[in-house]
């Protein structure tokens, strides 16, 4: 889902204008933002995984890559669609049972036109009457009356109006979502290879890792209570 907060957050300053107000959480949970992910400190439990991207083809002039943890982003962010030669990103995870999603999408920029809706402050003018003391003289001589008159304010009131607007949007020209849970050792080495062939067709392996006096590593598959394929949701 694509955050929307800056989006909202222009709304809101409109909104404080009216009085009205959405606190920091609804704000979030309305637009589909995800907090970073809280990587483990130095000293921590922790395991160090190797996250391998491999790309048969590509699409469209930009890549977008994303890594997610449960509701938390790892990673996200954008390169030239042509810069897609096999990477590979070691970084500390917690040693916990999770829900992973590997979000691949390759994509163009076009420029389109929506209606947006907006709010102004409308004035308007109502009248009343009303009544008043009009009497004259003193002591005995007074004389009581009431009057009245018309009395004209000014009030404003919050109306949606419409405009045509232009944006620049992604388009998706191929995309991929790969899900699996994945549990990690404490101090263990991890290889997850996630493997882009096209529009819906990605695979994720895992491999446990032990690195050798030498400098090499020996890999073998992660056991079915490391690593199993689903529990997790599309995004």
């Amino acid at each position: 889902m694509r955050c929307l907060l800056p989006y909202v957050l222009r709304k809101q300053r409109m909104m404080l204008k009216f009085g009205l107000r959405l606190s920091f959480v609804t704000i979030l949970l309305a637009t589909g933002c995800q907090l970073p992910y809280s990587f483990p400190k130095p000293g921590e439990p922790q395991a160090l995984v190797k996250l391998r991207r491999v790309y048969s083809r590509s699409d469209g002039t930009h890549l977008r890559e994303a890594a997610f943890i449960g509701d938390m982003v790892v990673n996200d962010h954008r390169v030239d669609a042509s810069l897609t030669a096999a990477s590979t990103v070691p970084m500390p995870i917690r040693p916990v049972e999770a829900s992973w999603n590997l979000v691949t999408n390759f994509h163009h920029f076009e420029t389109r036109t929506f209606q947006e809706s907006y709010l102004v402050s409308t004035p308007y003018t109502t009248t009343r009457s009303e009544s008043y003391s009009c009497g004259s003289g003193y002591g005995a001589t007074a004389s009581y009356r009431t009057c009245s008159r018309t009395v004209t304010s000014t009030s404003y009131r919050h109306e949606t109006r419409y405009r045509t607007v232009t944006r620049t949007v992604a388009v998706t020209d191929a995309a991929c979502s790969v899900l699996f849970t994945f549990t990690p050792v404490v101090n263990a080495e991890y290889l997850l290879q996630h493997n882009f062939d096209g529009p819906n067709a990605c695979t994720v392996s895992c491999f446990r890792q032990q690195s050798g006096n030498d400098g090499t590593f020996s890999s073998k598959p992660c056991w079915t209570s490391e690593f199993r394929a689903g529990g997790g949701k599309v995004r």
